[in-house]
């Protein structure tokens, strides 16, 4: 992955987190020396975290992931395969959704 800035984005710390943010998801936290990303883990890596895993997926990796419904970005340790996820507040239009249904 590669990021590209602008020297409007470094006026003041607010526009790098916003960047950040932008780039990476509500889960980047921007501190002046350094900035974390927290990564999700899949629900297939979730099962396997759990005492039996009923899959035999060893491989995972680190990839930024869309949501397939809005344009909310997040990062997650999953299975390569994995392209998209549901982001919550999606989750939830879909579950409120459902039940008019």
């Amino acid at each position: 992955m590669k990021l590209k800035f602008e020297q409007k984005e470094f006026d003041v710390l607010r526009k790098f987190q916003n960047r950040m943010n932008a780039e990476f998801g509500e889960t980047a936290y921007v501190g002046t020396d350094h900035a974390t990303v927290l990564l999700d883990y899949s629900p297939e890596l979730k099962a396997m975290l759990r005492p039996m895993p009923a899959s035999q997926n060893f491989e995972f990796v680190i990839r930024q992931l869309k949501c397939s419904d809005c344009p909310a970005k997040q990062m997650f340790v999953c299975l390569d395969s994995q392209t998209e996820f549901l982001c919550s507040p999606c989750a939830d239009k879909r579950i409120k959704k459902n039940k008019k249904s």
